[in-house]
């Protein structure tokens, strides 16, 4: 083969490998484009003109896209809080509420066209929310704990359940302790930190979830969820001191049944062992729930109740709870009318219509409080409206 022909043949090589080399190159740019664009389409990543990796090139066509129309596909939202960061760490319970009035606003897109839901959200020194004015001398206080549910996330202050309680019975003092993302453990702390204040005569109401359990143990899956979580991520921001972490309270119980309380990293990025594990048995986190319910029960003889708010009734944990503890259940299905409302479609967070049906439960519960009932195991409440006759 002569020298010309053997030039022929490696040069019939090696363009069809450089020209697929470049097709893949080009290939791999454009997809990786689409992919940024994508993502700022959703809204997914924090896209601003400073960062450089994002540059012109991704919010020019961006715009233009929004403009034109062309990025009118789905509905996104967004959640913001003014002032801002609401939430700050805390050594025990991860993170907690800063106080101030907050304006709360939920924003959604259909198209191109934004529209906003807002809400007045105020949290006072002690970390409970405001829930409007008591009688000067209160009979009895009322502390009540959970998480967003119970918090009234997305209604005003005047619109929770605690709220609607403390203008019906302002002989009464009610604090609200409840705090999105927390579980039973949260719960738990809280009332050992309010222990000196609690006496016989006064009520804690422990709002519960099914979904509560794997947050009380931080299950892994748990933790996973939980990184889009602005939260943690404002209470992070807002630290003292740089490079602070944000741990979250775990609760277990060891051999002798004690419990016991371990402080697990939250960022699945520093703590991906952790993260990467399986939750534990149903079981066994039923067992560190109940132990937690039941330890507060045994407080300073204040009553105890069990408000299952979500969930179902076949829950284990349900069963393993002291007979002290005065178990209600607000589920769907405990009422003949439909009381699960949401904020306007901006959040699935449950509306005014159902904390005005909580509301009106726990009257009832204190209503027949004072009128002499005794109240055990055996005749919870069902929350099941009654039919007019």
């Amino acid at each position: 083969m002569t020298e010309k022909q053997t030039s022929a043949t490696r040069a019939s090589i090696v363009f069809p490998i450089a020209t697929i080399l470049l097709v893949l190159v080009v290939l791999e740019l454009v997809v990786s484009y689409v992919f940024l664009l994508s993502l700022r389409i959703d809204d997914s990543q924090p896209f601003t003109k400073s960062e450089p990796s994002y540059l012109s090139l991704i919010n020019i066509p961006y715009a233009a896209g929004n403009r034109l129309g062309l990025f009118n596909g789905g509905k996104r939202y967004r959640r913001e809080n003014e002032p801002s960061p609401r939430y700050v760490l805390d050594p025990d319970l991860g993170y907690r509420p800063k106080p101030a009035t907050y304006r709360e606003t939920y924003s959604r897109r259909d198209g191109a066209e934004w529209s906003h839901f807002r809400v007045k959200h105020t949290s006072l020194a002690d970390g409970s929310r405001w829930t409007g004015d008591h009688d000067a001398n209160p009979r009895s206080t009322v502390y009540i704990f959970g998480d967003s549910f119970v918090e009234g996330m997305g209604v005003n202050d005047e619109q929770t359940f605690s709220y609607l309680l403390q203008q019906a019975r302002r002989d009464l003092r009610v604090r609200l302790f409840a705090v999105r993302g927390y579980g039973m453990t949260q719960a738990y702390i809280l009332f050992n930190r309010l222990r000196s204040e609690i006496g016989p005569n006064d009520v804690v109401i422990l709002g519960y979830a099914d979904f509560y359990d794997a947050r009380t143990v931080v299950s892994p899956s748990w933790l996973r969820y939980s990184q889009a979580w602005p939260e943690p991520k404002e209470a992070q921001h807002s630290a003292d001191q740089p490079g602070d972490e944000l741990f979250l309270p775990k609760a277990s119980i060891d051999d002798e049944g004690k419990i016991e309380i371990q402080r697990i990293q939250w960022n699945c990025t520093e703590n991906q062992a952790y993260c990467s594990q399986d939750d534990p048995q149903k079981d066994e986190t039923a067992r560190v729930t109940a132990a937690l319910v039941n330890e507060i029960a045994k407080g300073p003889q204040a009553k105890t109740i069990l408000l299952h708010i979500a969930g179902t009734k076949s829950n284990s944990a349900l069963d393993l709870f002291d007979e002290t503890v005065i178990q209600v259940s607000a589920l769907r299905s405990d009422f003949d009318y439909f009381i699960r409302d949401d904020i306007e479609g901006f959040d699935d967070h449950p509306g005014p219509y159902w904390h005005y049906a909580i509301s009106t439960k726990l009257l009832e519960i204190f209503d027949q409080q004072n009128a002499g009932s005794s109240y055990c195991r055996s005749s919870a409440y069902s929350f099941r409206e009654k039919t007019p006759a």
